[in-house]
């Protein structure tokens, strides 16, 4: 039996006296596109950290293709990290010293897999394959996190984790984000790629961070993905 690409189960976490979530269980096959759905401050961000490993749960288990990644230590879950996931930060965490194509590289460099055509590649799909020289001091916040998705997607990770990921895009590139992110099986790693990113969602249209989507748009992009909405 081939064991599901995650597994969260039960997993439970608080800050102190603060409860932030209880008992999630989710389970995601390769392929899949998962959309979490909630209002500021239910736990979203933390949910994504508590899988990834950045944060630790205070009970249940995340299983990633059978492994627990709650059971590895620090410096063995930094290198589950660099080999199977892409995480798009909501504070995008480029290193403002490193010029845009190397912080796009980094991740291919920390696997000592340097491959310039691949940045090159992936700066053009996020529509900024003319600004690889310039610094992230240089940049908009929208480029700033178009940056964030080309090195979350530059090493082809089996699981993406990606924390409003058109927060601080126009609706344009939004979609173009989006879309992007829908695509993004079939020229990465077919069959393997997953997709968490976070958005709200209003009766008809779409709210993430100010950027809205008419109901004809969310009608596009529901073509696209498999959303499961938990209360």
């Amino acid at each position: 039996m081939i064991a599901r690409m995650l597994e969260v189960t039960a997993l439970t976490k608080s800050y102190g006296d603060v409860r932030v979530f209880a008992n999630v269980t989710l389970r995601v096959d390769a392929g899949e596109y998962v959309v979490l759905v909630g209002e500021s401050g239910v736990g979203k961000s933390t949910l994504l950290n508590c899988i990834a490993g950045l944060d630790d749960a205070d009970a249940g288990e995340v299983l990633f293709r059978g492994r627990s990644i709650g059971a590895l230590d620090a410096d063995a879950r930094a290198r589950w990290r660099r080999e199977h996931l892409g995480f798009v930060f909501q504070a995008f965490h480029v290193l403002p010293h490193l010029s845009v194509a190397d912080n796009v590289a980094l991740p291919l460099l920390l696997l000592q897999r340097p491959d310039d055509a691949r940045v090159a590649l992936m700066l053009d799909r996020v529509g900024l394959g003319t600004m690889g020289a310039r610094f992230p001091a240089q940049l908009s916040g929208g480029q700033l996190q178009r940056v964030a998705l080309a090195r979350a997607l530059v090493h082809r990770p089996a699981l993406i984790l990606a924390d409003e990921p058109t927060g601080n895009l126009d609706p344009v590139q939004a979609g173009r984000t989006l879309d992007l992110l829908a695509a993004s099986p079939n020229w990465l790693d077919p069959g393997v790629t997953i997709k968490v990113p976070r958005v709200r969602v209003y009766g008809l249209m779409v709210h993430s961070l100010g950027t809205v989507w008419s109901s004809r748009a969310l009608g596009r992009q529901a073509r696209r993905l498999r959303a499961r909405i938990r209360p």
